[in-house]
């Protein structure tokens, strides 16, 4: 019998969907003869009132609730793990599954702030044509991320250099100060810094002083021919002929910032950007005492006096999905 863990973030920025996608999602596993298993209270169970199996929790921090949630649907012999969240719930799950290198695949159901990762392959729309004969697995290698000598996470959306991070406050889109939000665990509402500090971005022997930098962000590259023959992306249109993974840019303006709608009108973006073959690691050091590192719009760390390394991993998570690969390179969020 086929077997799906399914889990819920209760932190999430959509959660008033939740109970929606919980009744889809059980008619759907039912109608399949799934063996459905969930964990206890907002996790799962209060929207997947009956699954098969509800594990039980001891502790309600998402991390810890997160690695003991997985590792006993891997345990249980979960086929696919649903996570239903936003691009921060499932880096955290994605995470779990590349530590654990279960063969197991992922299937995100967007109920996040954002949901505009590749990870997120359904919505609401999507769920309601959902047929287990019928889904598509494809592998994606995401980046991989060290600070110093310590590997400290995986990205499959981005990895941000800047003092702020996306979420939700009272139902809009706001930006938090990253470092409040470390320290404290608290999220203060704050906008992005137009001037974060200098550094210093090398690249093999090639070494680049980016100076009067408001954000700098690298994001792996899934769908290359999309920017094939596009000039207008900069150093992007020649991904699909260097076979580029990913990508490095420096900018003078926020990118990632919530204020963005027909009626803002941002000073000319400067930016500079550099593509990653699979081979290629890029280091980055600075000295602006603001600079976190958010990965995926979860704040990891201070990068402070350290060197961020980024490389392409060469790890591969499983994710599910109702189209082809080809087919689906668009966001399904914002």
């Amino acid at each position: 019998m086929y077997c799906v863990g399914v889990i819920f973030n209760p932190g999430a920025g959509r959660s008033s969907l939740f109970h929606v996608i919980g009744e889809l999602l059980s008619q759907k596993l039912e109608a399949a003869g799934c063996r459905v298993i969930t964990a206890s209270g907002p996790f799962g169970a209060h929207y997947i009132p009956k699954a098969t199996q509800v594990i039980p929790l001891s502790s309600a921090d998402l991390p810890s609730a997160f690695r003991a949630i997985v590792t006993a649907f891997v345990d249980q012999g979960a086929n696919i793990i649903a996570g239903v969240g936003g691009d921060g719930t499932l880096n955290l799950l994605a995470t779990q599954l590349l530590h654990f290198q279960a063969d197991v695949a992922l299937m995100g159901i967007a109920g996040g702030t954002a949901n505009v990762g590749p990870l997120i392959r359904f919505n609401i729309a999507r769920l309601q044509e959902f047929d287990l004969r019928k889904l598509y697995t494809y592998n994606l290698s995401p980046l991989e991320i060290w600070l110093d000598k310590d590997h400290i996470g995986y990205a499959f959306v981005d990895v941000v250099i800047g003092d702020t991070f996306l979420g939700t406050f009272e139902g809009r889109l706001e930006t938090f100060s990253a470092s409040k939000f470390l320290k404290e665990g608290m999220k203060e509402p704050q906008l992005p810094s137009q001037h974060l500090g200098c550094f210093i971005v090398k690249k093999g022997k090639r070494r680049f002083e980016v100076k009067h930098i408001a954000q700098i962000v690298a994001s792996p590259l899934y769908h290359v021919r999309f920017y094939s023959g596009k000039a207008i992306t900069g150093a992007l249109c020649w991904a699909p002929f260097l076979e580029a993974a990913g990508a490095v840019v420096w900018t003078t303006t926020p990118i990632i910032d919530p204020r963005i709608s027909p009626s803002f009108y941002p000073e000319p973006v400067n930016l500079g950007m550099i593509l990653l073959r699979p081979e290629d690691q890029v280091e980055i050091s600075g000295t602006a005492r603001s600079a976190c590192i958010i990965v995926d719009g979860n704040p990891l760390d201070f990068l402070r006096d350290k060197t961020l390394t980024i490389l392409v991993s060469k790890r591969k998570l499983q994710v599910v999905s109702p189209r082809p690969f080809e087919e689906d390179c668009y966001p399904l969020g914002l």
